[in-house]
């Protein structure tokens, strides 16, 4: 079964929890607030040395991540507000897990595991670039996916490491920082094979004596008049700003399974 498959037959497993919450009035950003809850929670019991209970919380965690779609859809309360909240929340979910693991590992001070404190910066390094990669590339208008670890997979190792002990863990920690930097750099030469040599456009702005006055035909549109200057009042599109995360929690994000269902209110 592929991921697409695998994504509709967890939400058919949940469909009845969906349901209840509905019937209780529980509102869709609820849901999402309460599993970043539970997984800080989950960080915290991790911190504490339970890694068992802490895998085990962190699952209810995740299945909070799977509902508030779903939710979402059925009261129909989509928004882009409620795509860009659920698609924050879990990169706080997931730094959350990786703090918590650090301070675990971080109580015993020998070489090993401080060299596991050591992976879990690199992973969660490479778990944010990863991210940021796509959407850097996509406010380019250069699409950015694949990847050899995604959000769901990583979640699923460190689920799996945190279950079988704190040695396991370290060679899961190990593969998460190798993949995801990997997957960064990955993405950074696709894109930039994409992007080629073309300049970025620089922003241009008319002098106001070669601005013409805005007929009154033309006031209040979008576009540039038929002279092909764009209107004093209006910004010169200048491409999307450097330093700006853009297009996150898309339909088709990659780095969440259902991020097709979280654009709600």
């Amino acid at each position: 079964m592929d991921r697409i498959g695998l994504k509709a037959a967890a939400r058919d497993k949940v469909r009845p929890l969906v349901l209840a919450l509905d019937r209780a009035g529980v509102s869709p950003d609820g849901v999402s607030l309460a599993g970043l809850g539970i997984t800080v929670f989950a960080a915290w019991i991790t911190a504490a040395g339970q890694l068992f209970l802490g895998a085990l919380v962190l699952i209810v965690g995740s299945v909070f991540d799977m509902l508030d779609g779903d939710l979402a859809r059925l009261q129909g309360r989509a928004s882009r507000r409620g795509a860009f909240l659920d698609s924050n929340f879990d990169r706080l979910s997931e730094a959350a897990v990786y703090a918590g693991l650090a301070w675990f590992y971080m109580e015993a001070l020998s070489w090993p595991d401080s060299g596991a404190v050591l992976l879990v910066i690199l992973a969660l390094t490479g778990s944010l670039t990863t991210s940021y990669a796509r959407a850097r590339a996509e406010g380019l208008g250069v699409t950015c996916t694949g990847g050899w670890l995604q959000r769901p997979e990583r979640m699923v190792l460190l689920i799996l490491g945190m279950i079988l002990g704190r040695h396991v863990l370290k060679l899961v920690l190990a593969l998460l920082a190798a993949a995801t930097l990997f997957t960064t750099l990955q993405r950074i030469a696709a894109v930039s094979r994409d992007l080629g040599d073309e300049p970025h456009p620089a922003p241009r702005r008319p002098s106001r004596a070669a601005a013409p006055a805005p007929s009154p035909s033309a006031a209040g549109t979008d576009g540039p008049d038929d002279t092909g200057v764009r209107d004093e009042a209006e910004p010169a599109a200048s491409g999307p700003d450097p330093d700006g995360e853009i297009r996150l929690g898309e339909p088709d994000d990659d780095d969440d399974p259902y991020a097709d269902l979280h654009h709600r209110g």
